[in-house]
């Protein structure tokens, strides 16, 4: 419990540094990698230091595309690799699905208020259509001077894992679980 309060106060750290500054400090992202390793060991034993590096490697295999494409910043991906660090794949991927929710929420909010839904969806529909008349992933160009076209992502990172600790196991965890099961069953 130790272990989760203190990733908790990690975030709320972090998300301040990002939505003031848009960069997350180096020492969340060391401190975050030190208590996982520590979370890791104390909960496998020494397969849970395999445990943090499978958690770090596989995380940063599914964000470093996003950063490539310049979708995420390197803090972003490096705190998610960071968070990976601290869980297994599982929990990541309930973690996860938390997350993603609270940035849709976040993002309608913020192009509601600044009134720029309109020009934020032209702007990705022709990146949509020229991505697809080149047949290439194009890097997601976007002016990240504009305070309102730039979501810092420790935000909703910091507000999902809120609610994944709180109602985790009872919304995502059943949730996936069964979905899992299905899917291996099926297989």
């Amino acid at each position: 419990m130790f272990i989760k309060s203190t990733i908790g106060v990690i975030l709320i750290i972090a998300t301040f540094f990002d939505c003031r500054e848009y960069r997350i400090p180096n020492a969340c992202i060391l401190e975050l990698l030190g208590l996982g390793l520590i979370g890791q060991i104390l909960q496998h034993g020494m397969p849970g230091f395999g445990y943090w590096i499978l958690g770090f490697t596989l995380t940063g295999m599914v964000v470093i595309p996003f950063v490539i494409l310049r979708m995420f910043g390197a803090g972003d991906a490096k705190i998610w690799m960071a968070m990976g660090s601290c869980f297994g794949w599982q929990e990541m991927l309930e973690y996860a699905v938390f997350v993603m929710a609270m940035t849709g929420v976040i993002a309608i909010i913020k192009l509601c208020r600044h009134h720029i839904w309109l020009e934020q969806m032209k702007h990705f529909t022709s990146y949509l259509s020229l991505s697809i008349y080149t047949r290439t992933l194009l890097p997601y160009a976007m002016d990240r001077q504009d305070h309102r076209t730039v979501l810092p992502f420790c935000l909703p990172m910091c507000i999902g894992y809120g609610i994944w600790q709180v109602y985790g196991s009872s919304l995502a965890g059943g949730w996936l679980v069964q979905v899992y099961q299905l899917v291996r069953t099926s297989i």
